[in-house]
C-alpha cells in the first residue's frame, strides 16, 4: 500500500496484445474508483518454457517494490516459463504477498483460470453436432504440453462418446505456431482422404492450416472445416473467418477485480473458473453475423502509417544517446527526447543499476559476472525540470511514485536490456488507453536499451583508451611522467600560455646510494626506495606541476609561476625523514636535490633545463660526499 492506495502488481508479456491491452483496461476500470492502483510488469515477448536459459527481460521483475504490493496477479501462460514464476511466486511469499496465478498453479496462490478443457469440449462438439463431420482431425501443440495434452485427451474422449474410431493418425502436431502448422497440413494433403475437418488448438495455426489448404484448391470450409481456439483478434481478418473459441480476455479482468476489491485473493490453492465462449464465424460453415470491427482496422492502420515516422524518431534518439560523452549528458538528452516528442510517448522515467556506470568493466562480454541490482540511479525523471543522474535509494523503485501513481493511470514497466545483460528499467505512464501507445512501448525500451548499450560500450573504450595513453605517457614504477609523456604536456603548456612571461621553475632530484640500497637489500627494496622518492617530490610540489621519472633513479619536477624552491626542496627532505623514522627499514631513502629557474618562451629547452638542474644537483651530492668523508 502507499499512501491510502492499495497496489495491484500484474505480471505480464506483450501489453500491445489486443486481450493483455483489455485486460489491463478493464482492471482499472473495475478497481480504480475501489482505490487500487496498478503497477504493470511486462516482457515483450513470450519465453516460451525455455528453462534453462537466462532471460535478461525477465529482470523487469526484480524491480517490483513487495513491500508496497498489496496483491500479486501473475499472468503465467504469457510468461511461458516456471522458473520466471516461480522466482515472482517465492519473493511474494517472502513479502507476504498474496499471489493471483492466472492460468497457473503454484502451491499457496489462488489460481484463476479460463475452463480452457470446457471451452474446447464446446468447439469440438459443435464441429461433430451440429455439421455431422465423422472424420475430424485435431491440430494440436507441443508434445508434452499440458494444454495441448489437455485439448488431446478431450479431442479423443468425444470421439468415443460419438462412437468416431479413434487412431493416433487423427492428430498432428502444430506445435502452437505458423511454421510447423503449415508443415503438418502439406503432410495431411498427401494423404489419400482429407478429413471433414481440421480443429486447430489454438487460433495461430487455424490461420495458417486455412491458408495451406486454400493455396492447394481446397475450400474451406466446403471441402474441409477449420476451427481454433483463443478468441484473436487475427480471426476476423483471415478469409474466412476463422471459428475459434473465445477466452474473453474482459470476462477474466472483471473476475480478478471483483476478487480484489472482495479482498479474496488471500484464499491460498482456492481456484476460480472463467468459462470461455464459443464464436462462430465462416470457417466452419456457420453464417458469420459478426461484422468487422473497422475501428480496429482504422487503428491499424494509423499505426502502420505512422510506423516509418516513429521508427525514423528512434533511430535518431539511439544514436544522440550512443554519441553522449557522460551520464549527465544521456540524462539531458533522455529528458530532451521525453519532453520534446510527445509523438513518441507521454511519460517515461528510466532507471539504470549501478554497475552500468563502472567504466573498467565490460559488462556485456563478462559471461560470470553477477550483478547487483540494489544500486540504482535514475537518470530520466519525466516529473523533473531538467536531466540529472541521481542516486535512488534501494527500497524505492522509482522517484516521485505516489504523484505518478496518483490519477489512477497503470504504470508500465519494461527491462532495459541488451545480448543478455540486464541494464536497468523504464516506466511509462499513459493519460489514455490508445492501444497504439501500449504498442510503442517495447520499441522505445529496445532504443532506449540499444542507444545506452553503445554509450556503455565507448565508455568501457574510452577507458581503455585511457589506460593505453595512461601506458605510454606515465612510469608505471612511480606514476610520474615518463619522458615522451612529459614533453607533450610540456609543449602543450608552451603552446597555451607562452604569451604569459610566466616564471618556470625546475627541481632534479636523485636518490642516494641506490646501488648500495640494490646490491645489499635487492631489486624490491631499491623500487620502493625510488617510488618513495617520487612520492615526495609530488606531494610537495604545487598542483599543476609536471613531475617525471627521467631516468633509473633521477625525479624531474617543472613549476610555473612564483614559487619558494628552497621551501619546496625542504619538503621534500622532511618527508623522507618521517618516512624513514615510520618505515623502519634496514636502509635509509635519501635524495639530492638541485633547482633551475627560467622564464617560459618559444626558446625554453627541455635539454636547458634538466642541464641546468642538473648542475646543481651534482653539486649537493659533491657536497655531500666531502661532508661524509670528512
Amino acid at each position: 500500500m502507499i499512501d491510502d492506495k492499495k497496489i495491484i502488481a500484474l505480471c505480464t508479456t506483450r501489453i500491445n496484445d489486443i486481450d493483455i491491452h483489455s485486460f489491463i483496461r478493464t482492471l482499472y476500470e473495475e478497481t480504480c474508483s475501489k482505490n487500487f492502483r496498478i503497477m504493470v510488469f511486462t516482457l515483450n515477448a513470450d519465453i516460451y518454457w525455455v528453462e534453462d536459459v537466462y532471460h535478461s527481460e525477465a529482470s523487469v521483475f526484480d524491480a517490483i517494490p513487495y513491500d508496497h504490493i498489496d496483491v500479486l496477479i501473475l499472468m503465467d501462460e504469457r510468461i511461458k516459463s516456471r522458473n520466471v514464476s516461480l522466482d515472482i511466486v517465492s519473493k511474494a511469499k517472502e513479502h507476504n504477498v498474496p499471489v493471483l496465478t492466472i492460468d497457473g498453479e503454484y502451491e499457496g496462490t489462488t489460481t484463476v483460470k479460463y475452463d480452457y478443457e470446457l471451452g474446447f469440449e464446446k468447439m469440438v462438439r459443435h464441429v461433430i453436432e451440429e455439421h455431422n463431420v465423422r472424420r475430424p482431425h485435431l491440430m494440436a501443440g507441443e508434445r508434452w504440453n499440458r494444454f495441448s495434452d489437455e485439448r488431446i485427451n478431450v479431442f479423443k474422449r468425444l470421439c468415443g462418446e460419438y462412437d468416431i474410431p479413434w487412431d493416433d493418425s487423427m492428430y498432428s502436431h502444430g506445435d502452437f505456431w505458423a511454421v510447423p502448422a503449415r508443415a503438418a497440413t502439406k503432410e495431411l494433403l498427401k494423404r489419400d482422404e482429407l478429413p471433414e475437418a481440421i480443429i486447430c488448438a489454438n487460433d495461430i495455426m487455424a490461420i495458417n492450416v486455412s491458408d495451406v489448404l486454400q493455396q492447394n484448391g481446397v475450400s474451406v470450409p466446403d471441402d474441409v472445416i477449420v476451427t481454433g481456439f483463443d478468441g484473436i483478434a487475427e480471426t476476423d481478418f483471415s478469409v474466412p473467418k476463422i471459428s475459434t473459441v473465445k477466452c474473453d480476455s474482459i470476462l477474466m479482468a472483471k473476475t480478478i477485480a471483483e476478487i480484489c476489491v472482495k479482498g479474496e485473493y488471500d484464499k491460498l490453492d482456492k481456484v476460480y473458473r472463467v468459462e470461455p465462449e464459443l464464436d462462430i464465424k465462416e470457417s466452419c460453415g456457420c453464417k458469420c453475423h459478426k461484422k468487422t470491427n473497422f475501428s480496429y482496422v482504422a487503428k491499424m492502420n494509423d499505426s502502420f502509417y505512422r510506423y516509418t515516422d516513429d521508427v525514423r524518431g528512434m533511430h535518431a534518439f539511439t544514436t544522440r544517446l550512443q554519441l553522449c560523452k557522460s551520464f549527465d549528458k544521456v540524462a539531458e538528452e533522455l529528458y530532451d527526447i521525453v519532453t520534446n516528442n510527445t509523438y513518441l510517448l507521454h511519460s517515461l522515467t528510466c532507471v539504470l543499476y549501478g554497475y552500468c556506470f563502472e567504466k573498467n568493466r565490460n559488462i556485456f562480454l563478462d559471461p560470470d559476472a553477477k550483478y547487483d541490482i540494489t544500486q540504482k540511479r535514475v537518470i530520466c525523471d519525466f516529473l523533473a525540470d531538467h536531466g540529472y543522474v541521481k542516486e535512488l535509494p534501494e527500497d524505492v523503485v522509482l522517484p516521485h511514485l505516489r504523484e505518478l501513481l496518483e490519477d489512477g493511470h497503470p504504470l508500465i514497466f519494461n527491462a532495459l536490456d541488451n545480448m543478455d545483460k540486464p541494464l536497468g528499467y523504464v516506466c511509462y505512464r499513459f493519460d489514455s488507453f490508445n492501444i497504439i501507445d501500449y504498442s510503442k512501448t517495447a520499441s522505445i525500451s529496445n532504443s532506449i536499451a540499444m542507444g545506452l548499450s553503445g554509450f556503455i560500450n565507448m565508455q568501457h573504450q574510452h577507458y581503455l583508451a585511457d589506460k593505453v595513453d595512461e601506458m605510454y605517457r606515465y612510469d608505471s614504477l612511480t606514476g610520474l611522467y615518463n619522458r615522451s609523456g612529459f614533453l607533450m604536456a610540456f609543449e602543450n603548456i608552451k603552446e597555451d600560455r607562452v604569451d604569459e612571461q610566466l616564471p618556470v621553475t625546475v627541481i632534479m632530484a636523485d636518490l642516494d646510494d641506490l646501488k648500495a640500497i640494490n646490491d645489499n637489500y635487492g631489486h624490491d627494496a631499491g623500487d620502493k626506495a625510488i617510488a618513495t622518492v617520487a612520492r615526495a617530490l609530488k606531494d610537495s610540489c604545487p598542483t599543476g606541476s609536471l613531475c617525471m621519472r627521467y631516468g633509473g633513479d633521477e625525479m624531474f619536477a617543472l613549476l610555473l609561476g612564483e614559487c619558494d624552491v628552497d621551501e619546496i626542496m625542504n619538503h621534500i627532505q622532511e618527508l623522507l625523514r618521517v618516512f624513514n623514522t615510520i618505515a623502519g627499514y634496514a636502509y635509509e631513502v635519501n635524495v639530492s636535490c638541485g633547482a633551475y629557474s627560467s622564464v617560459l618562451s618559444d626558446d625554453l629547452s627541455f635539454d636547458d633545463m634538466v642541464k641546468g638542474a642538473d648542475q646543481q644537483m651534482y653539486m649537493v651530492k659533491k657536497e655531500k660526499k666531502r661532508r661524509n668523508v670528512n
